[in-house]
């Protein structure tokens, strides 16, 4: 079975290579997203925050057909 999978990392993080995640995002399709974060392995989620609550809402948004039922 397969899922609609996002991907979400930071080239800048110091632990796991980026290209960990573009490697994912390459064996996960049909339906996968790759979103680069800024920051680095503790904080790219504050760092990116912004950016990333949006890019998460559409694709759950775009996966679901919008019926998520969340708030924006």
């Amino acid at each position: 079975m397969s899922a609609p999978t996002l991907v979400a990392h930071a080239p800048g993080d110091e632990i796991v290579s980026f290209d960990h995640a573009r490697r994912l995002a390459a064996i996960r399709p049909p339906v996968v997203e790759l979103v680069e974060l800024a920051g680095g392995h503790n904080d790219a989620f504050l760092a990116a925050r912004p950016g990333y609550t949006r890019t998460l809402a559409d694709f759950i948004e775009r996966v679901t057909g919008g019926g998520a039922g969340h708030a924006r």
